[in-house]
């Protein structure tokens, strides 16, 4: 069946696997000198909405069930990240060879995802701060949207775009322009994705039925790519200035659904490409932790110079990645 929200369901992994790789792209070096697909490389960064859009969408999925309860949910969500996100710090933490009270501190920040959320303060690994909010408010907005509708996912989305605006504001009248408020930036900037998703999310479990055709795939291009024009402008002519006012990551509300129905559709028609990804997805958190450490964390990249660089890179990140999903599934996961 091809209708949106099924297709949706269906390619879920396929897409993260998409999402992951352009997040990693868009971190690496680059060595080419083709406009476009430095263009696109550039808003790699989307990756990331892409991961909430997915994340609202499946979260309502998982609460749906009628044999979930709060303390599987949170189980289940907090046992799938803390696990390994923790094994990442300790090994970071004994890396520097500091155990001094004032690196103690730090550790227990940024373990405890306080350091995200309070401007100054050390934190690593900012997608994983959010997402751990986002999973722990989510049951408590789920019930309000069963009991209210759609007009509670609709008020989530609008109070995300009114704390845009007030933290642009304070950045553009307060502080001249500069990002004070650290990571929070990124955070707050997704706020309305993911709730966008958790609507995709309601409607792809009541059943709607919106079939998806060429000629449908040929209007949401249009949009799309008139979508795109906000992007390309921002990017040349004030692209430091609406990023550190949040403003950056606008267009990307309109963009990443979009965007995952034509993957979705994509995945749909070429199943071998769809596999490869799905087998990437399978491990794009631990993709995430990994590139993050291999291209943050070591010196690796300066290592694997010139045009080598990527691929190297990008092999290694894989490697580790898959290390670490071993021993998560035979290690860390028998331990909760």
């Amino acid at each position: 069946m091809n209708d949106i929200f099924s297709l949706l369901s269906k390619h879920r992994s396929a897409m993260m696997g998409f999402a992951i790789l352009w997040i990693m792209v868009f971190h690496l070096p680059s060595h080419h000198e083709i406009h476009v697909l430095s263009q696109l490389i550039y808003w790699g960064y989307g990756g990331v909405d892409i991961f909430l859009f997915l994340s609202g969408f499946g979260l309502y999925f998982s609460l749906s069930k009628k044999d979930i309860s709060l303390s599987k949910y949170y189980k289940k969500r907090f046992s799938r990240i803390l696990p390994e996100f923790w094994l990442y710090l300790i090994i970071l933490y004994i890396s520097t060879m500091d155990f001094s009270q004032r690196s103690l501190f730090t550790l227990i920040y940024k373990a405890t995802t306080i350091g995200f959320w309070i401007p100054g303060t050390p934190f690593e690994l900012w997608y994983i701060s959010c997402i751990l909010l986002f999973y722990a408010i989510f049951p408590f907005y789920y019930k309000s949207f069963n009991k209210s509708g759609i007009s509670t996912a609709i008020k989530a989305i609008a109070i995300g775009g009114i704390m845009i605006l007030i933290y642009a504001m304070i950045m553009v009248l307060c502080f001249n322009n500069e990002n004070k408020g650290g990571g929070l930036i990124l955070a707050i900037s997704r706020i309305p994705i993911f709730f966008i998703g958790s609507i995709f999310g309601y409607y792809a479990k009541k059943k709607a039925n919106i079939i998806i055709n060429y000629t449908r795939i040929i209007f949401l291009s249009i949009i799309f790519c008139i979508s795109l024009l906000p992007l390309y402008f921002s990017y040349k002519y004030c692209s430091a200035y609406l990023w550190t006012c949040a403003l950056h990551w606008i267009p990307f509300i309109i963009i990443t659904p979009i965007l995952c129905i034509m993957l979705a559709f994509l995945f749909e028609k070429c199943h071998f490409l769809e596999s490869i990804f799905n087998k990437i997805g399978m491990i794009s958190l631990e993709l995430y932790i990994m590139h993050t450490f291999v291209y943050f964390q070591t010196d690796i990249k300066n290592i694997a110079g010139g045009e080598y660089s990527t691929p190297i890179l990008l092999l290694t990140s894989f490697i580790f990645a898959y290390i670490l999903y071993y021993i998560n599934i035979k290690f860390l996961q028998k331990l909760i």
